[in-house]
């Protein structure tokens, strides 16, 4: 890739994610459910899977190890996640969303889906269809990055 494709490919990408972050974020008041924003992302991180270690947890909000800690400490206090040991290594602390953890993330997205049903409702049924095409392609492209 030259360098001019390789500048415009990460101004795009940066586009993307702030507007990504803003529709997301005016979606949802963060007040409201009383947590902070990097509390929110680790719920987030462990919804779409099934355990992560602390390491994981911080990769995915990119944060370091002993953010990812102190963050999770009071998302374990509220009973949302809880830590738990991998049985082929029992020093591994991994962390997982709680029965109420799971019904606190279905409640949110079904919250953020109400809220962006009226800008999605400005969209032609064409337009909606090659957003959900883009979206969908979109991810399948940055998981490869």
């Amino acid at each position: 890739m030259d360098r001019v494709t390789n500048e415009i490919s990460t101004t795009a990408l940066f586009e993307a994610f702030f507007s990504c972050q803003k529709i997301l974020r005016n979606a949802l008041d963060f007040r409201e459910v009383h947590l902070t924003r990097q509390q929110f992302y680790t719920l987030m991180a462990l919804a779409g899977q099934k355990r992560l270690t602390m390491g994981q947890v911080a990769e995915s909000i990119v944060v370091s190890r002993e953010q990812a800690t102190r963050i999770v400490a009071p998302l374990v206090d509220e009973g949302y996640v809880e830590r738990c040991s991998d049985d082929s290594n029992r020093k591994l602390v991994l962390v997982q969303l709680t029965k109420q953890g799971q019904e606190f993330i279905e409640r949110e997205k079904d919250y953020v889906r109400k809220q962006l049903e009226g800008r999605f409702e400005h969209l032609t049924p064409a337009e909606m269809e090659r957003f959900l095409k883009c979206v969908s392609e979109l991810k399948d492209i940055l998981e490869k990055i």
